[in-house]
């Protein structure tokens, strides 16, 4: 009987190890990916990776990735990361703008010496270079319109951008976003055009902190905030 007892608990093990029990994939947002901020930009371990989007006249799309990649400490150091040619749907002044789409993605496996300093530029691809000069463009031409007092804030354009993610762990998948939780369009702010209040939502709440509070008269100072720009594409 002792014999059947572990002949059979032998056999229970074996059938844990051969068929193991499948587990939940964990959701990841890309925020929970990006390493940590430094001051000259995404920091994974001792490496630190900088990237910005620069007009090239001799790219075939005409603009050039250029990375930055700085190790900063007194040891060999390497790092694999997976870098993503984002594209984002914009408004002059958006409160809320959809989710960023990877437009291209590639892995990057670093490997730097102690301080070593390095930058890299890559052409991008022709099908992708004139939408970001289609983008800046409608961008400058929204500002301009504003500034004029010919909009009423409400031209979209496509903003480029790079970020840096690290690698998927065993498990995980990339959160999905989707129903009430999801933003499809930007949301704008209201421009000096909108009124008097234009510096205040519907229910009287501040945008942002940046309006007046409620006491305040309109002023052209309070109107004037509601220009402000979001930070320059292609920047980390």
């Amino acid at each position: 009987m002792k014999l059947l007892v572990q002949a059979l608990a032998a056999g229970a093990i074996a059938l844990m190890v051969l068929y193991p029990r499948t587990t939940q994939a964990e959701d990841v947002e890309d925020y929970d990916r990006v390493g940590e901020w430094d001051d000259d930009g995404q920091r994974f371990g001792s490496i630190v990776i900088h990237a910005s989007l620069e007009p090239s006249p001799t790219a075939p799309g005409g603009w050039t990735l250029v990375r930055t990649f700085e190790n900063k400490s007194d040891e060999i150091a390497e790092a694999t990361v997976e870098e993503h040619l984002q594209s984002t749907e914009s408004l002059e002044g958006a409160r809320v703008t959809p989710a960023p789409v990877t437009v291209l993605a590639r892995t990057q496996k670093l490997k730097l010496g102690p301080h070593e300093k390095k930058s890299i530029g890559v052409f991008l691809p022709a099908t992708i270079g004139p939408k970001i000069t289609k983008g800046e463009q409608r961008h400058a031409l929204g500002r301009a319109l504003m500034a004029a007092g010919k909009s009423d804030n409400d031209m979209t354009y496509e903003e480029f951008s790079v970020t840096y993610l690290r690698p998927l762990a065993k498990g995980e998948t990339v959160a999905k976003h989707e129903g009430e939780y999801r933003v499809d369009h930007p949301a704008r702010m209201p421009s000096p055009l909108r009124g008097p209040n234009a510096d205040m939502q519907d229910d009287g709440d501040e945008i942002m902190g940046m309006g007046s509070n409620d006491t305040d008269p309109p002023t052209p100072a309070n109107a004037k905030l509601a220009k402000l720009a979001p930070a320059s594409q292609g920047k980390l």
